[in-house]
């Protein structure tokens, strides 16, 4: 074999041993899921409504399920909780997250001792208006009993979401959910609906992320008092307290979100 008929043949035969060797390196080290970069994404952006709570006798909250229905119009992810009482008094929490339109996510925690009990997942295919309660799901899937450790799609944990004002209803568990969950390099999420000393709400949500960092969503819309917005916030990490289980730290400056309405200033950053 001459040197010219030589050198093409060796240039396929390294050609051939290069693809070879990315094919293993994928097969080593497989890429990210899709639908788990998405649905970070979504629950970075994610919108809160707020606690719906339907005691006995309790119908709907107009103003939670409101802000959901327009946040589902302008095609924004959403996310909120309904708390039912049976009549034995035990508490069914559901939380729903609308991702798109034809995506619904619903986390139920059932600790109704006479009827359905545990922790359930299901889907829905679509919303549309209601007379009575605003807007309903449809093509809802059959609730699965959760196994296990609780993780939804995308790998995210759910740690829950507390009620808190006026130095009541810190819900530890929840917190300690999260930072278990940032101690073993865990994506999760949390939520706290704070009131103001006028008794507005404002709701920050938590995200733990894969590289450790937090990442805030503080949705100040509803204060009458106080420079009102959706501010985001970048966080190095969280660190042990005694009073609320643990604090964010080295947070950068509030900005402004990008997908909410804009509004003046940003409120003071969490540090």
């Amino acid at each position: 074999m001459t040197a010219r008929t030589w050198l093409p043949v060796a240039a396929a035969c390294l050609a051939l041993l290069a693809l070879a060797c990315d094919a293993a390196d994928d097969r080593r080290v497989p890429p990210l899921p899709p639908e788990e970069t998405a649905s970070s994404i979504d629950l970075a952006r994610l919108r809160f409504c707020g606690l719906e709570d339907q005691g006995l006798g309790t119908g709907p909250d107009m103003v939670v399920r409101r802000c959901v229905w327009e946040a589902y119009q302008r095609g924004e992810p959403v996310e909120f909780v309904t708390r039912q009482i049976t009549e034995e008094g035990a508490p069914v929490t559901t939380t729903y997250t609308l991702l798109a339109p034809d995506r619904v996510l619903v986390y139920q925690d059932s600790q109704d001792r006479f009827g359905r009990f545990g922790i359930f997942r299901s889907t829905c295919t679509g919303v549309e208006p209601d007379p009575r309660d605003l807007f309903r799901f449809t093509g809802c899937s059959e609730p699965v009993p959760e196994a296990g450790d609780p993780a939804p799609e995308g790998g995210v944990r759910e740690c829950g979401i507390e009620r808190y004002g006026h130095g009541q209803g810190l819900d530890r568990a929840a917190r300690e959910c999260l930072w278990q969950a940032y101690q073993a390099g865990r994506p999760a999420v949390f939520s706290s609906l704070a009131l103001t000393d006028e008794g507005d709400p404002i709701s920050t949500r938590y995200l733990v992320t894969r590289s450790g960092e937090i990442l805030l969503r503080r949705d100040a819309t509803q204060d009458r008092f106080g420079p009102p917005g959706v501010y985001l916030q970048r966080c190095a990490g969280l660190q042990r307290d005694g009073g609320l289980v643990w604090l964010p730290v080295s947070c950068s400056q509030p900005t402004r979100d990008p997908a909410a309405a804009v509004t003046p200033g940003p409120p003071a950053p969490v540090r």
